[in-house]
């Protein structure tokens, strides 16, 4: 089971490491976060506290925020981050998050 304390200490971290304007889409598919954190692969291998992850929670316009990235447990620290607004999740992004806002990615 995801770990919901961190919620709050990771979106704390978003503002301290710059992340404060999220991109814009219509639909926020699955493939654009996979393409992300492959992209970021050697960043979360460097440590074995560094966990890859995205938070999702619903806004009040019924729009999404999902912000993704890698996070060090033992730090608190928000290594790399990127931050969505989208009017719709695709189907497998939807999926992932069936079971709530946390997922922590192996």
């Amino acid at each position: 089971m995801p770990l919901p304390f961190l919620i709050p200490i990771i979106l704390g971290g978003l503002a301290a490491a710059g992340i404060t304007t999220a991109i814009i889409l219509a639909i926020l598919n699955w493939s654009r976060i996979v393409d992300w954190f492959k992209g970021r692969k050697s960043l979360k291998q460097q440590d074995k506290d560094n966990i890859a992850f995205t938070i999702k929670q619903e806004m009040a316009n019924g729009n999404f925020e999902v912000v993704q990235g890698i996070f060090n447990e033992e730090t608190e620290e928000l290594l790399d981050g990127e931050k969505y607004e989208a009017e719709e999740l695709d189907a497998e992004l939807a999926k992932h998050h069936r079971n709530g806002p946390l997922v922590v990615y192996n």
